[in-house]
């Protein structure tokens, strides 16, 4: 009868891959947690988008702004940046018509969930940023996150 037995050379290159497999574990737990409690990577976090006084010297107290969120809810990159730009476009451009008068904060959560990771991390997001006093959610963008 033969056995198998394995013979892993502990050499240097061994030990160098291992402190970089225990170092990415170690990261990847710590991202977990941050996505378990609504945060995480962000490309913004938050931002102020203000009207233009066209010249004017304001009186008083200005309005809070309206908070608006984004819930990240996908690894989409560049795409993120251009979801967040052409919505702060969009903002400044009822701003600029005179649509609307109001300063209005962006806020971004990163809660990444179906189809690589757990739907609840979405809901905590969300709730995040029902918490912020977010009057508008944009996302999540993938379906099978409710």
């Amino acid at each position: 009868m033969a056995t198998l037995s394995t013979r892993a050379a502990y050499d240097d290159v061994f030990h160098r891959r291992r402190e970089r497999m225990e170092a990415l574990v170690a990261e990847l737990r710590e991202r977990t947690a941050l996505v378990a409690l609504g945060g995480g990577e962000k490309a913004v976090e938050r931002i102020t988008i203000y009207p233009p006084t066209r010249g004017l010297q304001t009186q008083g107290d200005p309005f809070e702004p309206v908070k608006i969120g984004i819930l990240v809810d996908m690894d989409i990159g560049q795409l993120l940046a251009d979801w967040v730009d052409s919505t702060i476009l969009a903002i400044e451009d009822a701003l600029n018509e005179g649509v609307y008068s109001r300063p209005v904060e962006v806020i971004t959560v990163d809660a990444r969930g179906l189809p690589r990771e757990n739907y609840m991390n979405v809901r905590k997001g969300y709730q995040h940023l029902v918490d912020q006093g977010c009057v508008v959610v944009l996302g999540p963008m993938i379906s099978d996150n409710p």
